[in-house]
């Protein structure tokens, strides 16, 4: 295929052409995104790019992996970005965008590591041993997230806020604080008091 054929084939919209300017809100720089604009999403990645970055250093505790998946998202999110329809904010479904990338990174990682650990595992005779349910990480972890999620649930709703901003949206004290419009000390005593 010939590729001037194809770029006159190709017609750029006005959002397409335009730089976002300073000025624009963020719905607007999400709305010139999802329209193709390159530059719109150059502005969401630059804002965002350090949050998603530090969601995946906290889960992955590698920085080569917090790297490489923190392209991955952004990758997905060019590719998906058509589908955020503006019902929660960008910031969350950004967030839940990360939180899965990774979850699906350490499930592939996972994986290779219990195929290569069960070629070690072999008797005297070389025949592999092999125990279903024992030791099955994916089944551990599905077990421990229902009964954090039971865990949640009982929590008064106060406490489930915090426990949720800090732990699940990754938002610092001070940054609860301001949302919340009451101190970082208030907010420490609350939380000290629900331990």
């Amino acid at each position: 295929m010939n590729l001037t054929k194809s770029k006159n084939r190709i017609s750029a919209t006005p959002a397409a052409t335009e730089p976002p300017a300073l000025s624009l809100t963020a719905q607007e720089v999400i709305r010139r995104a999802q329209n193709g604009d390159a530059a719109a999403f150059e502005c969401l990645y630059r804002s965002h790019s350090r949050h998603v970055y530090s969601i995946c250093l906290r889960m992955l505790k590698n920085r080569a992996d917090a790297e490489d998946i923190t392209q991955q998202v952004f990758l997905q999110v060019f590719r998906k970005i058509g589908t955020f329809c503006g019902d929660s904010g960008f910031c969350t479904w950004l967030h839940r965008v990360t939180v899965n990338a990774v979850l699906m990174h350490l499930r592939r990682k996972n994986r290779t590591e219990i195929a290569v650990s069960s070629f070690d595992a072999s008797d005297a005779d070389g025949a592999a041993h092999r125990k279903l349910g024992f030791n099955d990480a994916s089944m551990q972890g599905a077990i421990h997230r229902m009964n954090l999620v039971c865990v949640i649930r009982q929590l008064p709703l106060g406490y489930k806020r915090l426990f949720l901003m800090h732990q699940l949206i990754g938002f610092k004290h001070t940054e609860i604080a301001r949302r919340l419009r009451c101190s970082r000390r208030l907010l420490k005593i609350e939380s000290s008091q629900g331990s």
